[in-house]
């Protein structure tokens, strides 16, 4: 079994290049072209949160669609409906402001994980202290503003036309109390995609 995990561009530890090119489309042309360098066939395309909308835009092209075996969507966004508290916040923030240039790293992170997780005891110092440590690098506090910036899907009509298109078995694993994205949505995403499990 053959596991490779992406860091989407600005996100983890890829690298933190702030430009006006990290929207999900954006992202999705990075992951075709990850797909296509590495020459990867028959594979299992596995998406959680944005990571799910990446890969639903990538798959709107045949010949990345041809490539992927099956699709699992971990509480996939692209459907939402409104974006989240946490999203409204950052893209109300500017990358210059002092409270994003000084505020501690472990805070920032706690805020967004409490608002995130439906079981606030789950939220150990352990995971703050991971996120965070993204966080510390050049540019990643930035980087998260850009993208919150960009992150609506451009055309949602023809985004849920492409999402019909998609015939290839598909499952879609979605949290009954999630905080971020509404379990409606996996509803949605199971009427959409043909051959799809919730």
């Amino acid at each position: 079994l053959r596991c490779i995990c992406i860091d989407l561009k600005g996100s983890g530890y890829s690298s933190k290049i702030c430009d006006d090119h990290m929207a999900p489309f954006d992202q999705s042309m990075l992951l075709s072209e990850f797909i296509r360098r590495l020459d990867l066939w028959n594979f299992v395309l596995v998406g959680h949160s944005m990571g799910g909308a990446i890969s639903l835009i990538s798959l709107f092209n045949e010949s990345i669609r041809e490539r992927v075996a099956a699709l699992i969507l971990l509480d996939s966004a692209g459907l939402l409906q409104k974006l989240p508290q946490f999203i409204d916040d950052l893209t109300a923030t500017s990358p210059n402001s002092p409270l994003v240039r000084f505020a501690r790293e472990d805070l920032l992170a706690s805020m967004v994980l409490h608002q995130a997780y439906f079981d606030k005891n789950k939220v150990t110092d352990a995971i703050i202290g991971e996120y965070a440590s993204v966080l510390l690098q050049d540019n990643a506090k930035e980087c998260l503003i850009c993208a919150a910036r960009q992150i609506a899907i451009a055309n949602m009509r023809s985004f849920v036309e492409n999402v019909r298109r998609i015939e290839i078995p598909a499952v879609i694993i979605w949290g009954a109390n999630d905080q971020i994205i509404p379990v409606e949505d996996a509803w949605r995403f199971r009427e959409d995609l043909h051959q799809a499990e919730l």
